[in-house]
């Protein structure tokens, strides 16, 4: 079983596609909400996922921590509302995950019309 397990606030704009990317691989898509006052909320429940609610705890760290409590599969993919999974990398992964011997896969990312890199220098 497959979870997705994501924290947002105020993300109405990006998390519709990102639901949608993952919605037909995951057998479960959890969305801890850290304090939305737009319609992220609504938009994760349309699109069938569970939605929790946490007051931000000041770090990302413990709040994801928190939202993989919330989760219930053997295998947890964590995503970010501005990322999508693209449709080619789920034979693969379904793959990985099939192997007994797997117990990690670390996905590659494609930065997209982004103003910086993820990794910039300070």
């Amino acid at each position: 079983m497959l979870s997705l397990s994501m924290i947002v606030r105020n993300e109405q704009e990006r998390l519709g596609a990102c639901l949608d990317s993952v919605k037909a691989f995951t057998d479960e898509m959890v969305v801890v909400d850290t304090g939305s006052t737009d319609n992220t909320i609504a938009i994760a429940k349309a699109a069938g996922a569970r939605v929790e609610q946490l007051p931000w705890p000041g770090d990302f760290a413990p709040a994801r921590n928190v939202a993989l409590e919330f989760v219930t599969g053997d295998w947890v993919l964590v995503l970010d509302a501005d990322e999508c999974l693209r449709a080619e990398a789920i034979p693969a992964l379904k793959a990985l995950m099939a192997q007994p011997d797997v117990l990690v896969i670390n996905l590659l990312r494609h930065e997209q019309g982004a103003a910086m890199a993820p990794y910039s220098s300070v």
